[in-house]
């Protein structure tokens, strides 16, 4: 500011989580104060999830804005995406969109035999860059399916967001069992209602 210059490391600076929009920019949120603009130059090797430090910049009426100057902390190690393959460089597409669109797949991990094919869904180890000369990359982990069909892409959902397995067979016996209650209900339709979703 006013033409002079400060060593990086006495700044004053605060830390957050960043969450990334898929056209490039970031906000990092902050538990003891608003969140913080980032723009696609202030980004560093960041991705979404990561507990990032931040150097405020700028402050005007739409808020504060800056630039990521450390990333204390990965959000993430893997990411589930398409196995795409163009002119023989294979990618992962992550199936999230607040990262970027293709991720180059560099090398294997793992020791499932089946080669993903074009279009298959895999899971894969995430190499993050160690400076802003490097790129992000992948080792392939695991492959998940051919994506061919909705269940597959079901699959893939299940993978990303951890979410809970299917029901057991024990399980659905036990649903079965269940009986349902009666419940009296009053007739409330005359009267105006409104839900927030």
């Amino acid at each position: 500011g006013r033409g002079r210059y400060v060593a990086p490391e006495h700044l004053p600076t605060t830390h957050g989580h960043l969450s990334v929009h898929h056209r490039g920019f970031g906000f990092v949120g902050r538990d003891d104060g608003p969140d913080i603009f980032i723009p696609p130059a202030g980004m560093a090797t960041a991705l979404s999830g990561d507990l990032v430090q931040v150097v405020v910049e700028n402050e005007d009426e739409r808020g504060l804005s800056g630039r990521i100057v450390n990333i204390l902390q990965r959000g993430r190690d893997q990411v589930t995406g398409e196995y795409v393959v163009q002119d023989d460089q294979a990618f992962v597409r992550p199936l999230r969109r607040d990262f970027p669109e293709f991720i180059p797949v560099r090398g294997r991990t793992g020791s499932e035999a089946a080669e993903p094919a074009h279009g298959d869904w895999v899971v894969a180890r995430l190499l993050h860059p160690q400076s802003r000369d490097e790129h992000l990359h992948a080792h392939q982990v695991q492959r998940l399916n051919s994506g061919q069909d909705l269940t597959d892409d079901l699959d893939a959902v299940v993978a990303e967001y951890g979410l809970p397995p299917p029901y057991t067979d024990e399980e659905a016996a036990a649903a079965a069992h269940l009986v349902a209650q009666i419940i009296d209900r009053e007739d409330l339709t005359e009267n105006l209602t409104m839900t927030i979703d």
